[in-house]
């Protein structure tokens, strides 16, 4: 994938997470880093390992570490199967009485 691809998968998560455009600018390490800031109870680290390393193209080593990132989001779906499947129910119960 290219950078661009990169660019359209950090935008699309952004607009879903935070509801706005991803907006970016550089740290001081030189580091792509959204503007807006993730909150610490939407997994904070792992968010910003995303982040970091979809808009720096994986850094030095120039590859985005995709097992990394799919580990980390396993890791918190698991542990958090049942609270995510009941929230999940709740907003197809939702879906269903608005059609």
């Amino acid at each position: 994938m290219h950078d661009c691809d990169w660019m359209g998968l950090c935008a699309t998560s952004h607009i879903m997470l935070f509801g706005a455009h991803l907006e970016v600018s550089k740290d001081v390490k030189g580091r792509w880093r959204p503007n807006k800031s993730i909150r610490r109870y939407w997994q904070q680290e792992l968010w910003q390992k995303y982040f970091d390393e979809l808009l720096n193209d994986g850094g030095e080593s120039g590859e985005v570490d995709f097992e990394g990132l799919i580990a980390g989001f396993k890791t918190f779906i698991e542990g958090r199967s049942k609270e995510l499947k009941a929230m999940l129910r709740h907003q197809v119960h939702l879906i269903k009485d608005k059609c």
